[in-house]
């Protein structure tokens, strides 16, 4: 579609641009930059998914058909998506406070609520028939 593309274009124009992520980072360590890079990511692609738009972004969405796409309602399906990529980024907070706090608890906890993040949106999505008009 044509956010989808708008999208991938940005991305695109944008990429090249490192310089002022590196700068903006400049005090944070390479271990603390992988959560809060991947948190950054997961907030980003909340609030797009959140607003119902990008639904090519979502596996299998991008591979239907017209016909196939017509049978589910994407914009429930992006806004559910766009809520565990908002529960992944909060999973990515706690596993930030366990590297500044050096705290083996709250990594075991980031990584618990991280794993079951992802099983419940499997479990939810392709149980039942939620997100079918």
């Amino acid at each position: 579609s044509t956010s989808c593309t708008l999208f991938m274009s940005w991305v695109g124009s944008v990429a090249p641009a490192t310089a002022p992520v590196a700068w903006a980072m400049r005090g944070v360590s390479n271990r603390e930059a992988v959560p809060v890079a991947m948190m950054a990511g997961f907030m980003i692609l909340g609030a797009i998914l959140s607003m119902g738009k990008c639904s090519c972004l979502i596996a299998g969405c991008n591979m239907m058909n017209r016909g196939q796409k017509k049978q589910y309602d994407e914009q429930a399906l992006c806004r559910f998506m766009g809520k565990i990529m908002y529960c992944l980024a909060f999973a990515m907070l706690i596993w930030l406070a366990s590297i500044i706090l050096q705290n083996s608890v709250l990594l075991s906890a980031s990584l618990y609520f991280l794993v079951g993040s992802i099983a419940f949106a499997v479990i939810y999505a392709g149980t039942g028939r939620r997100f079918k008009k």
